[in-house]
């Protein structure tokens, strides 16, 4: 009596994805919000700290999205069902792991709502969270803005052990002052000047590019600064006062 062996049909093994170490760690930037068009900003990151006195960068991939926010009675949800998204943009050592476009065709007086999808590599990636913005009504419109103006964001003494220096709370969270920015729900936040000193401490002070972004890493990742974006409205400003989003790196022009 012949007997048939079944044949076994084989089939490829679904590729194992790389486990994702990277973070947004310095959280997003809306900025130079027009009427129809906004600049989005983030930095790929190990970690969401300062490491060795910086905060290092890693190369990656990410793309901004970016909806209408519900809270518009006509705009889309902003569960990201129908979304604009920017094409993938290559965070490298070149441009300090920064990610950057510019979103055109929006509309005037609307609240959009946006994310940052990041990873190693567009077919492994990770959400960070919602943030939000308006853009301008136009030169027709007529509305009230609420804003914030911060100057002597003074690092190094807050920092330190003098007279001048934060608790150990504040130490780990930054400025207390954001706490205040934040329960203010405003709509801009303008940084005049001083937002960091390059030649503090006195006397140690190198003109160079890493200096002068590490001067910025150590002054953004603090925590608050990271939750006044993640409820912020927008953030916009001119280039003496990108305050905490560095919209343009500062390193790039030494």
């Amino acid at each position: 009596m012949k007997t048939r062996t079944p044949l076994l049909a084989g089939c490829a093994a679904e590729p194992v994805l790389a486990l994702i170490t990277m973070t947004n760690g310095q959280g997003e930037i809306a900025g130079e919000v027009t009427v129809d068009s906004v600049i989005l900003q983030s930095r790929l990151t190990t970690e969401a700290l300062i490491v060795d006195g910086d905060v290092p960068g890693v190369p990656g991939v990410a793309r901004f999205e970016l909806a209408v926010s519900e809270s518009d009675p006509d705009g889309v949800s902003s569960d990201f069902a129908n979304t604009m998204e920017s094409p993938w943009l290559d965070a490298t050592v070149e441009r300090d792991f920064i990610v950057q476009t510019k979103m055109v065709g929006l509309a005037g007086g609307t609240r959009y709502v946006y994310r940052l999808r990041y990873g190693p590599s567009p077919d492994n990636t990770r959400v960070g969270p919602v943030r939000s913005f308006s853009t301008l009504p136009g030169a027709d419109g007529a509305t009230e803005v609420d804003f914030v103006v911060v100057t002597g964001m003074n690092f190094n003494p807050f920092y330190a052990d003098g007279p001048r220096a934060g608790s150990p709370e504040d130490k780990t969270l930054g400025y207390p002052a954001l706490e205040t920015i934040l329960g203010k729900q405003l709509e801009f936040f303008v940084a005049t000047g001083d937002n960091v000193y390059y030649d503090v401490p006195f006397g140690r002070f190198e003109r160079t590019q890493t200096l002068m972004r590490q001067k910025w890493h150590e002054q953004l990742v603090q925590p608050r600064f990271i939750a006044d974006g993640h409820r912020e409205k927008e953030m916009g400003h001119g280039h003496e006062a990108l305050g905490r989003h560095q919209l343009v790196d500062p390193g790039a022009r030494v």
